[in-house]
């Protein structure tokens, strides 16, 4: 087989002076579909792990969870108006320009990132041809930068790695060897032996001593695949480079305190729900809960932060004679005149987020928390603070009725609200996971307390996993 390919390679030999420019465009290529794989990767490895702990526990799929999604389903889409990816708008670095660095159909802002892939790709992929010309190295050369680089930021973006990339590369890196392409084999094997084992122990003897695991097992297979291409005899300088900069991002991480809490629950659901009971009895099981609404009251409460602005917003008139916020008038007027609404939540929304930021920096000791938000399906910038949507969900009569019976509010009234609202089969489609509330609190606890053991095992794989 490999003698195949070595013919094959000097057939196309005609093509060895133009292997730079042809390198270059061949990395534009694969960065492009290493955008993919760096984005869904992650996604993938967590809904694994996602069936396997509801498998375990008896906890039904979501209708999302049991559809198909991989690196090939399903197709490309804008994540804010679901819009198709064309072909043409997904040329590297071109696209990004011609559109203007915005989705073609909601001008939705693209991250800067996509094309900074492609383009870094694309100048590896040629320096690694100036460096191997047309060659069976060159290509080695190609693979282990292209996985290396998805690597990289699947690990930045999510303390994964993969062994869907660091286990093939490690065989791919040994093949490559079998005549010597980098390193003599011998030395290849003992570099893939060696980088394993000494991660393996020193984690091994760190946990024995102190009961705790120091690194993911992540790292044992990146430095065996790194010493299945490069040679033992660099892992000494591997190991160095790599304490280095982890001593220098422990400095830094300690000096700008950056959160080390590995799980965000979303915790959500329409009024009436009973979704406050459910994040009181996560709250009961030592959970750290951070509620929207308690943040929006305090910053509407006497002296709060937003009341400037909202009384340049709406006026006098939503305010009492004590100078008091009257949250009735100001709902009336929210209900009234659609505009206000929008007014109002581009004014909170901001002043919210910064709180539940702060408060998540504070949050670290815990394997996860819950962010317990009323209109979380309803905007973009709440469930980017989240890493899991948990809908508490009921019939719309059940949420009726409640609301009745705790406010007196009558079914039209109770409906006005729900129609302000996202409805109900729109927050189980952004569902992760439903809890079905409508029955007893003593059947609900039984559900939340699944549910607690679910997440913290979730929280736990993403730790032995980094």
């Amino acid at each position: 087989m490999l003698d195949s390919i070595y013919s094959a390679i000097n057939a196309l030999s005609v093509l060895a002076p133009f292997s730079i420019p042809l390198a270059v465009i061949l990395g534009l290529l694969i960065g492009s579909f290493l955008n993919v794989v760096i984005y869904r990767t992650p996604i993938m490895m967590e809904r694994e792990w996602t069936q396997f702990s509801k498998e375990h526990l008896g906890i039904e799929l979501t209708d999302e969870e049991k559809q198909p999604f991989n690196l090939r389903k399903p197709d490309s889409r804008c994540p804010e108006c679901k819009s198709p990816i064309r072909f043409w708008q997904n040329i590297p670095i071109l696209s990004y320009v011609f559109l203007g660095g915005k989705c073609h159909s909601c001008k939705t802002a693209i991250g800067i990132r996509y094309p900074l892939i492609e383009l870094l790709t694309g100048v590896l992929f040629g320096i690694v041809a100036w460096q191997y010309g047309w060659s069976w190295a060159t290509i080695g050369g190609f693979i282990l930068t292209a996985i290396l680089i998805a690597l990289t930021f699947i690990d930045a973006d999510t303390q994964y790695l993969p062994d869907s990339l660091t286990q093939p590369l490690i065989w791919i890196g040994l093949l490559f060897n079998l005549n010597d392409t980098f390193v003599p084999l011998h030395s290849a094997v003992l570099g893939a032996i060696a980088g394993y084992m000494s991660l393996y122990t020193l984690c091994a003897v760190y946990k024995l001593l102190t009961g705790k695991i120091g690194m993911g097992n992540g790292d044992f297979k990146l430095l065996a695949a790194l010493g299945a291409w490069l040679g033992v005899g660099i892992l000494p300088v591997l190991i160095f480079m790599a304490a280095l900069v982890g001593l220098v991002g422990a400095l830094v991480a300690r000096t700008i305190r950056i959160p080390i809490m590995t799980l965000w629950i979303g915790l959500t659901g329409g009024i009436g729900s009973g979704k406050s009971s459910i994040a009181q009895m996560f709250a009961e099981l030592g959970v750290p809960i951070i509620d929207a609404d308690a943040i929006s009251r305090s910053l509407t409460a006497e002296n709060g932060e937003a009341l400037p602005a909202i009384r340049q917003l709406f006026g006098d008139e939503v305010f009492d004679s004590e100078g008091r916020l009257n949250r009735m008038t100001l709902r009336e007027e929210v209900f009234r005149r659609p505009q206000s609404k929008k007014q109002l939540e581009n004014l909170l929304l901001p002043l919210i987020l910064n709180k539940i930021q702060l408060q998540k920096q504070q949050l670290t000791s815990s394997a996860y928390g819950i962010v317990d938000v009323p209109l979380l399906v309803e905007n973009p910038a709440f469930k980017a603070e989240t890493d899991r949507i948990l809908v508490v969900d009921v019939p719309e009569s059940v949420q009726i009725k409640r609301v009745h019976q705790r406010n007196g509010f009558s079914e039209e009234q109770t409906r006005q609200i729900m129609a302000t609202q996202a409805s109900r089969s729109d927050r189980l489609l952004h569902a992760d996971d439903v809890l079905d509330n409508t029955h007893s609190l003593e059947e609900a606890k039984i559900k939340v307390a699944r549910l607690h053991q679910y997440y913290q095992s979730i929280a736990q794989s993403l730790k032995e996993t980094a």
